[in-house]
């Protein structure tokens, strides 16, 4: 008769004499294994010609054989049989008689009958004594013990602990900003702030002022190219009316630093003052531009032109060289209205 022993790590073993038997959670099984990690029908245990195989029955936490998860294999002597995290070591020996029991402890439960009764044997029939009385009824033969297993000769193998499988678990939590990260956004935040204004502020600033130095331009490149009629254009009603355009010409013919002036740009200017009524640019304003013009042949003149705004645009109501306004007053004009 062959037996199959499925030796745990702790507590009885599991003998196995018949197939198939089926192991798992659900008290209907042949082995019950209070596990949680076996499922309610995990595997079971079949006879294949002399030996024994091992069938998966779809279980959650899978069986093992030698730590290789098999859903259909053979099993033998000395191995190591892992039903989810329950470990067991094997121990088979003998052909396979698939009318005997199966049987244990511990934590599996089994299914084992009762073993029948053998009858006595027959015996000589006892000889009739002299008394009369009635002979006592001879003894029933006792029956033996069944005779224990033989020691396995298969070397032992060091027992695994059972490993519960990792529950997948889900995402990990994802941390708060720290302190640092608050602190560092809030002074970037103000930096930002205080950028923004500045450019603001001064973004205005070049914006009231663009067109005084615009016009200013303007009027040298007029001189520069000989649209006097141009540069007189760019005067403001008073200067004109204080300085005819013959005059002009005469004037900016004395100058020659302003006659040939080379082409620049200006490096002082004072801009307007700025007011919304009603949502629409009212501009009204006054500046000052002052700059060392330069002819064409190397001649330099101090410069300071007069700004004022008519009817939003920039005029030019005075132009000083070297102290001497061109209208003949000696006067340097205000920087202010």
């Amino acid at each position: 008769m062959s037996t199959l022993r499925l030796i745990p790590t702790s507590g009885s073993p599991i003998e196995i004499t018949k197939a198939p038997v089926l192991l798992g959670r659900d008290p209907a099984c042949d082995v019950v294994l209070n596990d949680g990690s076996v499922s309610r029908r995990h595997a079971r245990i079949e006879a294949r010609g002399d030996g024994w195989a091992i069938v998966d029955q779809g279980s959650a936490n899978g069986t093992f054989l030698d730590s290789h998860r098999v859903t259909d294999a053979s099993i033998g002597d000395g191995q190591e049989l892992r039903l989810g995290s329950v470990p067991f070591r094997v121990e088979a020996e003998g052909p396979i008689d698939l009318s005997a029991t199966i049987g244990g402890s511990g934590e599996a439960t089994v299914v084992q009958p009762s073993p029948s009764r053998p009858s006595p044997p027959a015996g000589p029939s006892p000889l009739p004594r002299a008394s009369t009385a009635t002979p006592p009824p001879p003894p029933r033969a006792a029956v033996p013990p069944p005779p224990p297993p033989p020691p396995s000769t298969s070397p032992a193998r060091p027992s695994v602990s059972p490993v519960r499988p990792m529950d997948p678990g889900g995402p990990l939590p994802k941390k708060g900003k720290g302190p640092l990260f608050w602190i560092a956004t809030g002074c970037f935040g103000c930096l930002t702030m205080v950028a923004l204004v500045i450019g603001l502020i001064a973004g205005g600033i070049y914006f009231m002022g663009k067109g005084s130095v615009d016009v200013v331009d303007q009027f040298l490149s007029d001189v520069r190219q000989g649209k006097m009629d141009d540069a007189y254009g760019r005067l403001s009603q008073d200067y004109r009316a204080r300085l005819s355009q013959g005059a002009f010409e005469n004037a900016v013919a004395e100058h020659p630093a302003l006659k040939d002036n080379a082409e620049g740009r200006f490096s002082v200017f004072k801009g307007d003052s700025v007011s919304i009524v009603n949502d629409a640019p009212s501009h009204s304003g006054s500046g000052v531009v002052k700059r060392t013009l330069v002819s064409t042949s190397g001649q330099k003149e101090n410069a300071v032109f007069g700004l004022v705004k008519e009817a939003g645009t920039w005029k030019i109501r005075s132009v000083v060289l070297d102290g001497n306004d061109l209208a003949g007053s000696s006067a340097e004009p205000e920087s202010s209205p």
